[in-house]
């Protein structure tokens, strides 16, 4: 059984695993951990640890419009 992560919710668990990665209270692998969690690729994962925000093309992966 799988469970459906709605798009809304994906960005909040992104927002707030960097949001505790940037205060230290938890690590970048735990980070790419959870982002490998939603069904983010692994390079993916690593370039929203590494830089600290999430990349047009992933928002656009994840449903959300550009403004």
């Amino acid at each position: 059984m799988s469970k459906h992560i709605s798009r809304t919710s994906a960005i909040e668990v992104i927002k707030d695993a960097l949001t505790l990665y940037e205060s230290n209270r938890i690590s970048r692998w735990q980070v790419i951990n959870r982002l490998i969690h939603l069904g983010i690729s692994a390079d993916d994962a690593n370039m929203i640890a590494d830089h600290g925000n999430i990349p047009p093309n992933i928002l656009s992966t994840l449903g959300v419009l550009r403004r």
